[in-house]
């Protein structure tokens, strides 16, 4: 049984190129939660803290754009510094990552602000970023990092 699918949101300027450069992903649920269709490839963003004055800051402002990529065959992840605004809550999943620096990874931890109730992730409680699988050899592999300016 597949759902209905959803109305489309008005598009804000910047995102017409992402919905016409996948326009063959599904016009339904596909890649979201719980589906049985999943997402093609990631695509991290960094940095986005030296964009954010450029886009919406609220929830409603900011949940066409996530929608955009959740209507492609993208998971989207996006990481900025410094305080974050209310817009955050737009995504289906928001973190936080506590670490002094890139060097010292495996003494920080992820701490979940936000997620969809199908996932066993407690809300507020921080997970040991050494404990997570694949961070080990994500940073070992490539050898020491530099900070951005």
């Amino acid at each position: 049984m597949s759902a209905a699918p959803r109305p489309r949101a008005r598009v804000p300027h910047g995102c017409e190129t992402l919905r016409e450069r996948y326009a063959t992903a599904s016009s339904t649920t596909a890649g979201r939660v719980g589906s049985t269709t999943s997402h093609s490839a990631a695509l991290a963003i960094a940095n986005t803290d030296r964009v954010r004055r450029e886009y919406p800051t609220t929830v409603e402002g900011v949940r066409p754009f996530v929608e955009a990529f959740l209507d492609a065959p993208v998971i989207p992840i996006f990481s900025g510094q410094g305080t974050p605004g209310a817009g955050r809550m737009a995504f289906d999943f928001v973190f936080q990552v506590l670490a002094r620096d890139v060097e010292h990874w495996s003494e920080g931890s992820l701490v979940p602000e936000k997620a969809p109730g199908v996932v066993d992730l407690r809300i507020g409680v921080p997970i040991p970023l050494a404990n997570i699988p694949g961070l080990a050899d994500l940073f070992g592999a490539t050898g020491p990092r530099k900070q951005s300016p």
